[in-house]
């Protein structure tokens, strides 16, 4: 993740979050799958008795760094997942899901704020369910603004500018959802494809650019 994602992403959990203050109370956290056994990205539990934690927690306006170990209130359930029929899985390591130190979580490129009801946690992926899901599951198709609410990409400063203007908007059209986030990708820099108002955004989320 490059220094600007970061940024970025501080940003947007500072507005969702506020200050957090102490926990006093113990929150109950579920693990997807058992202690000795680690979830995949198929949803599937499998032992391993070498995992350990690593999660950063948001907490008073920056992330803290806990290795080995979770939040001391954080007493954690195993197998206990959310309940919704097709919960969303994601990578913990690409830092798009971020708890707070009271259990809720920011979920980024969804912008949405969630409780621990709503997701479980496994050393290597999270699942959750977005506040919108359907019976059927999550089937809209997230389309990211790079930058998040009241923000814009600046490319002379090479980063995102506070903007608020109430003509701004961004119309996703129907059966999509606008989340925010900058693609994940290797290198330390992004290139500009081009303009939004040169672009078409097709139904699947892909964009057909005009040059």
């Amino acid at each position: 993740m490059t220094p600007l994602q970061k940024l970025v992403i501080l940003e947007l959990i500072c507005l969702a979050f506020g200050h957090v203050k102490t926990v006093k109370r113990n929150v109950t956290i579920g693990k997807c799958c058992a202690l000795d056994e680690i979830l995949t990205y198929e949803q599937k539990c499998i032992k391993s008795y070498n995992s350990s934690w690593d999660l950063k927690v948001y907490s008073n306006g920056s992330f803290v760094s806990f290795a080995g170990k979770l939040p001391p209130r954080w007493v954690v359930k195993e197998h206990l997942r959310p309940r919704c029929a097709k919960p969303v899985v994601e990578a913990l390591e690409n830092r798009r899901f971020v708890p707070s130190i009271t259990g809720t979580a920011m979920i980024v490129e969804y912008d949405q704020k969630i409780t621990p009801s709503q997701y479980c946690i496994d050393y290597n992926y999270v699942l959750f369910c977005p506040n919108n899901y359907s019976p059927e599951g999550y089937t809209s198709v997230l389309v990211k603004k790079c930058c998040g609410e009241n923000a814009v990409y600046s490319e002379q400063n090479s980063t995102c500018v506070h903007f608020k203007n109430s003509s701004y908007n961004i119309d996703v059209g129907p059966n999509k959802t606008l989340g925010f986030g900058f693609p994940i990708c290797g290198g330390s820099s992004f290139t500009v494809a081009g303009k939004l108002n040169q672009a078409h955004l097709l139904d699947n989320g892909s964009v057909l650019i005009n040059s």
